[in-house]
């Protein structure tokens, strides 16, 4: 059972921009000035007290438009940044729902359910950005012959090293998929910390 939108997307905002390395990574790819290409983790700090002492509200938003010298608004910034993660969180949302065991989600109560989905999201999200998963379709992953129909869709068998099972892909469906060696099992650990939650 996944997350509504809003909440795939709060939770990646919370992950990014909490953290100056990776709104430093997000500016650089995903916001098309260029003086935000060459901007580091200091000048996030620095924009955080500056705008404080200045009385610039301190949301990512204002935070990008100052660094980049007011030469894009925060209007602008925010525009590029809600349509980035509502695409990207939709992505990671139904990565989620696709490679985690259903069962990982059952609960006492719908509160419950939200935190373990929160948390899921927050940390997969987290691995995104540190280059450890990526999240692609199936079909620009495996190869086409692989693929065989079933009813409407086609789907493909596979080892899944990030569960450590065989598991199905459907061809145009979003799942996450190992960049770095060190994220073996972590969609298997992280479906025995969500079992374990149970308030």
């Amino acid at each position: 059972m996944a997350a509504p939108i809003h909440k795939a997307k709060d939770a990646s905002f919370k992950v990014v921009f909490d953290e100056p390395e990776l709104f430093v990574e997000f500016l650089r790819d995903y916001i098309p000035v260029d003086v935000l290409k060459d901007v580091k983790p200091a000048d996030i700090e620095d924009s955080i007290v500056a705008g404080l002492i200045q009385g610039i509200p301190n949301n990512p938003f204002f935070r990008a438009a100052k660094i980049a010298g007011w030469t894009v608004s925060a209007l602008e910034v925010a525009a590029y940044i809600d349509n980035c993660f509502f695409s990207h969180g939709f992505r990671v949302e139904e990565a989620v729902s696709n490679h985690f065991d259903s069962g990982v989600w059952v609960s006492a109560s719908r509160n419950i359910v939200d935190k373990k989905v929160e948390l899921t999201m927050q940390n997969m999200t987290r691995m995104i950005y540190e280059g450890k998963i990526g999240v692609r379709k199936a079909c620009d992953v495996f190869n086409s012959d692989s693929f065989w129909q079933n009813h409407d869709t086609k789907m493909t068998g596979q080892f899944d090293p990030l569960t450590g099972r065989d598991k199905l892909f459907k061809e145009n469906e979003y799942y996450f998929f190992m960049v770095d060696d060190a994220a073996v099992g972590i969609v298997n650990n992280m479906e025995t910390i969500m079992r374990n939650i149970t308030r």
